[in-house]
């Protein structure tokens, strides 16, 4: 599903901006891996693991068979 040319909604909570791109973008994939994450975004295991911790104790993602989709 492209999300080009449409506003996606962004918590006001969420205000690092790693944690807003790792966000953004399991907001428009549904769900991803970890392995994913890193090769889409170019980062590295252990920033993924430290934002991934942040955003889900936050409320906004959840986990599912080490998989992360956005809390609606």
């Amino acid at each position: 599903m492209s999300q080009v040319g449409h506003h996606l909604p962004l918590p006001e909570e969420i205000t690092s901006p790693r944690a807003k791109l790792v966000y953004l973008h399991i907001a428009i994939s549904g769900d991803v891996s970890v392995r994913e994450l890193e090769q889409t975004l170019r980062m590295s295991k252990l920033a993924l693991f430290g934002v991934l911790d942040s955003l889900e104790s936050g409320g906004f993602i959840s986990q599912v068979d080490q998989r992360y989709t956005c809390k609606t």
